[in-house]
């Protein structure tokens, strides 16, 4: 039901944004702002696991059905995890290594790659239910696999070439003049994007396939590389080789 999923996340993330411009333009403490990115988040999580648990039946699970369970989401949820860390943790390595305009340069071209890869995630995010069922079918994961790549092809991809090239226009529009050091940033971050999106669709085919392994290697792969790559290069090249 990715109508009820869809209207739920757009009215909380709407409500989300609105507390978060609130609390920014009162100038009151920045936890505040991260309470309501918090709140937005957990508050999402509870109504479509409320939702969902209206359709599951009344009959009680097995201490079998909590296994398998446990064993198909464990991995999905260790790598989400492991996504999120990698995706973040650059920036608070960088709050020690470098300070000021640096600081918040990268800050703010992260955020905006962040915004632009919102568009793939829910073309990819939306087609996850196809993928598990099609490939069960003689054809059907080539046919599904297809349109989503054509999705793909027509909206996400011109998107990053889009801020990669307008990449002025885009940080003068979003955050403003005073961050031009952001420029050269974004469009490194913009080629990452383009990567990132033929990375999500071929990690959900595996996803679909229960093949989450390779998946969780990556994962580690990137951490340890991203950790290393900053903490070695960052000091002698600043956020340019954070954003490589």
């Amino acid at each position: 039901d990715l109508r009820r999923v869809v209207l739920i996340e757009l009215t909380v993330t709407a409500v989300q944004v609105a507390l978060m411009i609130l609390a920014a333009v009162l100038a009151v403490d920045p936890v505040l702002v991260a309470m309501a990115i918090s709140a937005g988040y957990i508050v999402i999580a509870v109504l479509i696991a409320h939702q969902a648990n209206r359709l599951v039946d009344d009959a009680k699970p097995t201490a079998q059905d909590r296994r398998e369970l446990i064993r198909h989401a464990l991995p999905l949820g260790l790598m989400g995890f492991m996504s999120k860390v990698y995706l973040t943790i650059d920036l608070v390595i960088l709050a020690w290594l470098v300070s000021g305009s640096q600081l918040g340069n990268y800050a703010a071209s992260t955020k905006l790659l962040t915004i632009l890869a919102t568009l793939p995630g829910l073309i990819i995010g939306s087609a996850l239910p196809a993928f598990a069922t099609e490939f069960l079918k003689p054809g059907g994961l080539q046919s599904i696999t297809t349109r989503v790549w054509h999705w793909l092809l027509v909206s996400a991809v011109p998107l990053f070439l889009a801020s990669a090239i307008f990449a002025p226009l885009v940080i003068h529009v979003s955050v403003g003049s005073e961050y031009d050091g952001a420029i050269d940033l974004l469009r490194v971050l913009s080629i990452a994007g383009l990567v990132g999106v033929m990375s999500n669709f071929f990690g959900t085919i595996l996803v679909a396939l229960r093949v989450v392994r390779p998946l969780l290697w990556q994962n580690v792969f990137a951490i340890v590389f991203n950790l290393a790559g900053n903490l070695l290069l960052v000091p002698r090249y600043g956020v340019m080789a954070a954003a490589w």
